[in-house]
């Protein structure tokens, strides 16, 4: 079949040539020729009937297959994904390619994918409407964004673009011919078009800056038996969020609970508490794919699109002016946390984000701090702003539950004396306050100010009645 279809197109046979001569990836793998064969043969190609699954099976051979097997050759830190539907909504349809490919968290390589050769042109405004830059821009400022791959399919149809972005506006420029892979010499030139991309994502991937968390990626916390615990997935302007509340240890309040929670404190609108995104409705409709926090159909999953996007924490900051910014953020947003009723209970590093100064901009005209402690927690301009996250294990601050024993009982906190009132092993606010000097202004890596050890202390002891008097101390006055 492949010697037929050569001999029957004479630009297919002195394409192949042309392109196997040029192509010093892998030329002469036993595995490129498999590749060659099967777009020569069309697997798939000959199937009745479009969908957009269907042109997703045919764009894998001829872009996923080649690109990772061109990706082994060169030892190239690279992986792909495709866009699933979760079993809530078609929210991230919406919002995601349907294929995208990542050099070391860096997105550079993104296809749209349609059912019918009618809807290219749909697809190609999707290119440009669906994570158009590499990386949260506001998250590295100064780094300057690199040129971004793209391809758009429709029914047989197929067409490459580079995709640039400029203070917010995308540009898509076509980058080869419009391709037919109902035919032998459209669908080797797929493959040709994406060995040549894997060449320029080899030559900037030694360039390629340190990135936490990847624009489009999932983060997965798996547990016994292969479950899905958490995950967490990034978006240009939001984090989707989903817990398995029946595998979350330690946890108080159920799924109508935290509704509750999430829409009272959205009328809080604390720059350093995590909230509900605002491009979504709050509504918590257990079917609506545009709601922010939702249940999953299997009545145990919790679903929430959360902002602001900010750069994880794993341990304390590595100046104490910095540690200063961050505790000072914290305590504003425990105390935007307690004047609507709530306490955190599962106060540390993990659980806090930073925002580079071009991002927390961004969110700073909308968001205004709580009164009571808005002159305390004023950022200078250009400052970093730290943000509480992770609500999932808060608790009504008047709730009376003994946590000395489990469920309850955090594996992350220190002993109860410490913690939990002495009489009743209830969690109180103040308890969050103790927790802040525990987890957040101990075990540093370098040695903490007179003043910042005598806040710390007096946290540590109760001394400090409320979070807006901790923000008084002269520590954080400074």
């Amino acid at each position: 079949m492949v010697e037929s279809a050569l001999l029957g197109d004479i630009r297919l046979g002195e394409y192949v040539m042309t392109a196997e001569a040029g192509d010093g990836l892998a030329a002469g793998a036993r595995e490129l020729r498999f590749i060659t064969t099967a777009a020569l043969n069309g697997i798939y190609h000959n199937q009745f009937g479009g969908s957009e699954a269907m042109t997703s099976m045919r764009m894998g051979p001829l872009v996923d297959t080649p690109l990772l097997l061109a990706a082994e050759s060169l030892d190239l830190n690279l992986r792909v994904d495709r866009n699933t539907t979760d079993c809530s909504g078609a929210t991230e349809q919406k919002l995601r390619p349907d294929f995208l490919c990542w050099v070391a968290n860096v997105l550079l390589f993104k296809g749209e994918e349609k059912a019918n050769a009618s809807d290219l042109e749909t697809a190609i405004r999707e290119l440009k409407a669906k994570m158009a830059t590499s990386w949260n821009p506001a998250l590295l400022p100064g780094v300057n964004m690199p040129c971004m791959f793209a391809y758009a399919a429709a029914g047989n149809m197929v067409q490459f673009f580079a995709i640039t972005s400029c203070g917010g506006a995308v540009q898509t420029t076509a980058i080869s011919d419009l391709l037919n892979i109902g035919k032998p010499i459209g669908r080797i030139k797929v493959v040709h078009h994406t060995l040549n991309i894997v060449r320029a994502l080899a030559a900037y991937a030694p360039r390629a800056p340190k990135i936490s968390m990847a624009l489009g990626g999932t983060i997965k916390k798996v547990g016994p038996g292969g479950a899905v615990l958490s995950s967490v997935e990034m978006f240009s302007d939001f984090v989707r969020k989903s817990v398995d509340l029946s595998q979350l240890h330690g946890t108080v309040m159920g799924y109508p609970e935290l509704v509750n929670m999430y829409r009272t404190l959205g009328g809080v609108r604390c720059p350093n508490l995590v909230r509900l995104h605002s491009g979504c409705s709050s509504g918590a409709a257990g079917g609506g794919g545009g709601s922010s926090i939702r249940l999953q159909s299997n009545g145990t999953t919790l679903v929430l699109h959360l902002e602001p996007v900010g750069l994880p924490l794993h341990g304390a900051p590595a100046s104490e002016a910095d540690l200063k910014q961050a505790v000072r953020h914290v305590l504003t947003g425990v105390a935007a946390l307690h004047a609507a009723g709530f306490v955190h209970r599962d106060i540390r590093w993990q659980n806090v984000i930073r925002l580079p100064a071009a991002a927390s901009a961004s969110t700073a005209c909308s968001q205004q701090p709580p009164s009571a402690a808005s002159s305390s927690s004023s950022s200078p301009a250009g400052a970093d702003v730290y943000v509480l996250i992770d609500l999932e294990h808060a608790a009504p601050a008047d709730y009376a539950l003994d946590c000395r024993q489990s469920p309850y009982w955090l594996r992350t906190w220190p002993a109860a004396d410490v913690l939990l009132d002495l009489a009743t092993g209830r969690y109180t606010r103040q308890s969050d306050l103790r927790l802040v000097a525990a987890a957040l202004m101990a075990n540093l890596p370098f040695t903490l100010s007179d003043a910042g050890r005598d806040l710390r202390q007096q946290l540590e002891n109760g001394q400090v009645l409320s979070a807006e008097a901790a923000l008084q101390h002269a520590w954080l006055a400074t």
